[in-house]
């Protein structure tokens, strides 16, 4: 089953290399990670819609443990502490009452706190994610045209950013690949006219060429980042998408969870004029984070 719902293929796409043989006397094949596959899309019929197919891989990487009353919380794998950048682990108090909550898993595994606990209610999660979501859905279906001019000023404003510090990133890599090109040139003329010796030679030309084959990867991905962030646009469009999929959603179940939302942000409470609040970040996939939320709670 589990291969069924990994298949790239289901989305139109076909895939090449993902296993290879040493030699062809071996009937042994060995698996090529994911990053080194050939990707070609849209070769075929899609069978499913590739959103959906993203939506399902989220779901199966976070996978839900089931609480002490063997109950499975959609949350679980998406809350992150705001300090430290750890997830949030699930929690029960059963002392007083019965209460679900979040708790930071550095703050837990820490013998020193060197981090707070962040700690929130399953509660009051769920109703702050349920009530963003509903607004930015009405607001999106009443007000689409400022929507969109909001989501694509945002956009724009962050992809300068990201472009110019990739691109100032690119060519100091490029430079030194360059450079790195013209050292073991050099070093190969000095091991030649027996300046250095063969096994000098081969340990330095060794090291610059990892870092060399480092730079290169690094570009690589750099180039990828740059062309995602182009395509911003049709991220912008594939959320809008999402907002009148669900236009009418009653509860928040794993799907539109996952479908929504990349990763909810929570930070540590503070006190303001005797109320204690707690601000949340929520990121939604294709656009990030819109507009903090922030939950007072009295109950401390």
């Amino acid at each position: 089953m589990s291969g069924i719902l990994e298949n790239l293929e289901y989305t139109g796409c076909t895939v090449n290399f993902k296993s290879f043989k040493k030699s062809y006397k071996s009937k042994r094949r060995i698996d090529v990670p994911r990053e080194d596959w050939v990707i070609f899309e849209n070769t075929q019929e899609a069978i499913i819609d590739k959103q959906t197919f993203d939506t399902v891989q989220k779901i199966r990487e976070n996978k839900r443990r089931p609480t002490d009353m063997d109950e499975m919380s959609p949350l679980s794998g998406m809350l992150y502490c705001a300090d430290c950048g750890k997830k949030m682990y699930l929690c029960r108090c059963t002392t007083m009452k019965q209460t679900e909550y979040f708790n930071c898993s550095t703050y837990r595994k820490q013998k020193k706190r060197i981090c707070g606990s962040h700690q929130i209610t399953v509660k009051a999660v769920t109703t702050i994610i349920q009530d963003d979501l509903k607004r930015t859905i009405h607001f999106a279906k009443n007000h689409n045209e400022e929507f969109l001019q909001t989501l694509r000023k945002d956009a724009e404003a962050k992809t300068k950013k990201e472009l110019k510090e990739n691109l100032r990133e690119i060519e100091t890599s490029e430079e030194r690949i360059d450079k790195l090109d013209k050292i073991i040139e050099s070093l190969y003329e000095d091991k030649v006219t027996g300046k250095i010796s063969e096994e000098r030679y081969l340990k330095m030309s060794d090291t610059y060429e990892a870092e060399q084959a480092t730079l290169k990867e690094r570009v690589k991905t750099l180039k990828a980042e740059i062309e995602k962030a182009k395509a911003q646009d049709d991220k912008i469009l594939d959320f809008m998408m999402l907002i009148y999929k669900y236009s009418n959603f009653e509860e928040l179940t794993p799907e539109i969870l996952r479908s929504f939302i990349d990763k909810v942000i929570v930070h540590e409470k503070t006190q303001v004029n005797g109320h204690y609040r707690q601000t949340v970040e929520i990121v939604y996939n294709f656009v990030g984070t819109i507009v903090p939320t922030f939950f007072d709670d009295d109950e401390d």
